[in-house]
Order: structure tokens, then C-alpha cells, then sequence
């Protein structure tokens, strides 16, 4: 019953919640890992490649 809640395959509804919750877990953990590998290697460059197109200054320390 877990797995439908989840929008997991039908295949998943076979196994013991604990087991259920864990797949998710991992799958969610797996979505996190790529975000923060996609930002470290292609936005933050950008933005810095944009930054320096732009001309955009740090503003000095008050």
C-alpha cells in the first residue's frame, strides 16, 4: 500500500514497507546526489562565466 502512495512501480507493492521506505529514501538520496553534482559542474561556472561578462563587482566590506 506504501509503494502506490509513493508512485512507485507495481512491483514494489510486493514488498514489506520497511523495504519500501528504503528504495525511496535511496531514490531521493540518488535525485539529491545528482542536483548537487549537476550544480558544482555546470551552473557555478557559468554563473561565474557570466558574472565576469556582466561585469559584476563583490561590494566592498562596510
Amino acid at each position: 500500500m506504501l509503494a502506490a502512495h509513493l508512485g512507485l512501480p507495481a512491483w514494489a507493492a510486493t514488498l514489506p514497507s520497511t523495504a519500501v521506505s528504503i528504495i525511496y529514501m535511496g531514490l531521493m538520496g540518488l535525485i539529491l546526489a545528482l542536483s548537487v553534482l549537476h550544480y558544482n559542474r555546470l551552473e557555478r561556472p557559468l554563473h561565474r562565466l557570466f558574472k565576469r561578462w556582466l561585469g559584476v563587482r563583490r561590494a566592498p566590506a562596510a
